[in-house]
């Protein structure tokens, strides 16, 4: 049995590739097409990481009832939908997209709000991977066995609308705003 161990919350396309036959690991693509001002939705590939399994962020971990788009859905649902791609609560996750970094950080974070430690990023994503020759498999459904899951939620890791007005005038916080710039300014209309 090859275990593993996670030393940081980023972890580098030669390291996956040497652990990834790893009996605790699951990578998970966790893809959003990035919406592009003006042209509507970027295309995504249809090929993968081997035995990546999709983090469907738009349809299952998300309140698709909410208001907003991809709203958290909830510990229950949250916990549920990571026991169905087969996650153990001593599973180390590696998360990716296909863009680089762009979605897999918000992948890792939901994680860390529901107390799951063993989870990072793939630095350059399926990018980076490309970039390193690695091979690659066509994305399709797998077959898991349902995982054992646990979390233990924290909403500090949340912020409202009220929260971040609040903080907007409070010297000791800092409100990033992590759009490009033209969508930061205005200079585009939102996607």
């Amino acid at each position: 049995m090859k275990t593993i161990h996670l030393d940081s919350a980023l972890v580098e396309v030669g390291w996956l590739k040497e652990h990834l036959e790893a009996d605790d690991l699951i990578v998970l693509d966790a893809t959003l097409p990035k919406a592009v001002a003006g042209s509507g939705i970027e295309e995504i590939p249809d090929r993968r990481i081997p035995g990546a399994r999709f983090f469907d962020i738009k349809n299952v971990f998300s309140d698709t009832a909410a208001t907003f788009p991809n709203t958290w859905p909830g510990e229950d649902a949250f916990i549920e939908a990571a026991k169905k791609l087969g996650i153990n609560k001593n599973s180390i996750i590696v998360v990716y997209d296909d863009h680089g970094i762009y979605s897999s950080a918000r992948a890792w974070w939901m994680f860390r709000s529901m107390g799951h430690q063993n989870v990072a990023v793939l630095n350059g994503g399926l990018v980076a991977w490309k970039e390193a020759g690695f091979e690659l498999e066509e994305k399709k459904q797998l077959l898991v066995e349902k995982g054992d899951f646990t979390g233990d939620y924290d909403p500090g890791f949340f912020k409202d609308h009220k929260d971040v007005l609040a903080q907007l005038n409070d010297k000791q916080e800092l409100v990033i705003d992590a759009r490009a710039e033209d969508r930061f300014l205005g200079w585009v209309e939102e996607p």
